[in-house]
């Protein structure tokens, strides 16, 4: 991130930045509906990771030079995932 925006291509910092502003969202997305919700939260957010990955192979397949948006939800997804892993498990499950 940091090299691309000392090298002035601002498009591929911009692209880095919205991949990790995604996932701190996901993180943050969960940790606030796990405050709220306990365990109620997990069952909500199953089918929003399952639906989040299908969403990105789909644009993905229907345009495979878009890369912003799948790869957004993928890294909101993950973001998800190690929330849920940091929470419950007390590790890391993925990281990007």
């Amino acid at each position: 991130l940091a090299s691309h925006t000392l090298n002035g291509a601002f498009g591929p910092a911009l692209y880095l930045a919205a991949i990790i502003a995604s996932y701190m969202g996901g993180l943050a997305m969960f940790r606030r509906m796990y405050q709220s919700l306990k365990e109620q939260s997990l069952q909500l957010f199953a089918p929003m990771i399952t639906a989040a990955f299908l969403a990105a192979d789909h644009l993905t397949f229907v345009d495979p030079m878009a890369k912003l948006v799948p790869m957004c939800l993928l890294s909101a997804a993950y973001g998800v995932i190690n929330s849920i892993g940091i929470d419950m498990a007390g590790t890391l499950c993925f990281v990007l």
